[in-house]
């Protein structure tokens, strides 16, 4: 029977650990996008201290809660047209959408799309708490989350929210 119980106490201590890929950062802050009639997505930022700097901080992750379900080719889309939008487009995006479409996919309601930053500046992305896949160029991060948290976004109140700039 103990060696049932120190099985157990092992497996919850394991799934536990491997449930969240955030549980050794603090959330900075959280924000809801919300369009017209439309609750879009709830998001939270996390870093290592619970502040958030700029851009370079390590690590840094984004999560987001889809509360409407959204397709791969719509997620991709919109990534392009946001870094269009900030003057963000380079020669490597088009190479990044691509990685981008061999790891996502279609989103459903519910489901939660998560980037984790590294400290050696390597992109990982988790679907519901599962690993999907990672990008390694050193750039892409920073531009990925400048669709939140740069100076440009497009939802300065979402990236205030998220920054923990205001409530």
């Amino acid at each position: 029977m103990t060696n049932f119980i120190s099985f157990v106490m092992v497996a919850l201590m394991t799934t536990s650990a491997m449930a969240s890929p955030v549980a050794d950062l603090e959330k900075v802050g959280s924000a809801k996008l919300h369009i017209w009639f439309w609750d879009i997505y709830e998001s939270e930022l996390y870093s290592d201290s619970g502040h958030y700097r700029d851009l370079e901080q390590r690590p840094l992750a984004l999560k987001i809660h889809y509360l409407r379900s959204i397709s791969k080719t719509d997620l991709l889309d919109n990534t392009e047209k946001e870094w269009k939008k900030q003057d963000l487009l380079t020669n490597q995006s088009k190479q990044w959408l691509a990685q981008l479409d061999s790891l996502w996919p279609d989103v459903q309601k519910g489901d939660e799309l998560l980037l984790l930053l590294d400290h050696n500046n390597q992109s990982h992305f988790y679907l519901n708490q599962q690993p999907i896949g990672q990008l390694n160029d050193p750039l892409f991060g920073p531009h990925f989350l400048a669709i939140w948290l740069g100076d440009n976004a497009s939802y300065p109140g979402l990236r205030d929210q998220l920054t923990g700039v205001s409530p």
